[in-house]
């Protein structure tokens, strides 16, 4: 979707009409039916003067109403625009074909957005995350914005809702292709973890208490990562560590935080350097634990980031 939604991509659309279908399709997820039949004046205003999108939903036969994006207001303002100056004296469509339709009444025609889209796929030389050269179809940017949706914690019922599901069947398919992906980034993180002592900590996709590990990392208070890492301890009212993560057997961390350890480390030289000057020996002893697991930790993220450095190229 990276590949198509630049303005350089989008600029090899054949027309204006086509250029601005693909965009409302990709920011409202509709139905290519449905956009094709859009009426022209399809946008109302909220009570806060925000735009929504009017439109007869095929499926459901029923007429929705859904808020749009700036993005898509702004595209749907430009065609309308655009339908002026082809059409003069008026037109009931947003869409209207592009040939053979005098007064504008007829609508865009699906199959010609299906024969423009493979086309532009083979003019933005679109291909997969395998090299794979590949063509998608205007349902599939509804599927996308579903996922993304979803992706961004909208909740389910809310994205039936917007989407025009019938069922909440047809909109679970994006929740388990969510949960597909959270669970492959959980065990891309599982493989790279490291304690307070720098000891990697092992992880076995096919281990029976895999699935209790997942969900416990999905759990609030799991789920809420610190500024170096994550906390390993199921919810519980009272952390026993009170921000002293760096002692805590439950700290957990990867090489994305090496930048906040190596940070954290010459500081608390500093503080250590600092707090021996003034005679302050306690504090000294804390900071020094602090250290410890800092000289701990760094060589061993600095060695699984190598690791993964070398697998890559």
């Amino acid at each position: 979707m990276a590949q198509l939604e630049s303005d350089e991509a989008l600029a090899l659309l054949p027309d204006m009409s086509t250029r601005h279908l693909v965009i409302t399709l990709i920011e409202t997820g509709l139905r290519l039916g449905d956009a094709c039949l859009l009426d022209f004046d399809c946008i109302m205003v909220d009570s806060a003067g925000w735009p929504c999108l009017r439109y007869h939903n095929s499926k459901v036969t029923t007429e929705c109403l859904v808020p749009l994006s700036e993005r898509a207001a702004t595209t749907i303002s430009a065609q309308q625009v655009h339908v002026r100056s082809r059409f003069p004296a008026g037109s009931p469509l947003l869409f209207p074909r592009e040939r053979a339709n005098p007064d504008g009444a007829r609508p865009y025609v699906t199959t010609t957005m299906s024969a423009r889209l493979r086309a532009w796929c083979q003019a933005t030389d679109l291909r997969d995350q395998t090299g794979k050269s590949i063509t998608v179809t205007a349902h599939r940017f509804r599927h996308t914005l579903g996922t993304r949706m979803i992706n961004q914690g909208v909740p389910v019922h809310i994205v039936q809702y917007y989407l025009g599901h019938a069922t909440p069947q047809m909109t679970n398919v994006y929740a388990h292709l969510h949960d597909q992906t959270m669970r492959t980034a959980f065990e891309e993180y599982a493989s790279k973890r490291v304690n307070i002592a720098g000891q990697a900590l092992p992880y076995n996709a096919e281990s029976p208490t895999t699935d209790a590990e997942w969900i416990k990392h999905n759990l609030a208070r799991v789920a809420d990562s610190l500024p170096n890492g994550y906390c390993g301890r199921p919810p519980q009212r009272d952390c026993p560590h009170p921000n002293a993560c760096l002692t805590c057997p439950d700290f957990q961390t990867t090489p994305e935080f090496l930048p906040i350890h190596r940070a954290q480390a010459a500081t608390n030289r500093t503080l250590i350097a600092r707090a021996e000057a003034d005679g302050r020996f306690r504090l000294v002893t804390n900071l020094r634990r602090a250290q410890d697991s800092l000289d701990a930790i760094i060589p061993a993220l600095e060695a699984l980031q190598n690791e993964g450095e070398t697998r890559a190229s």
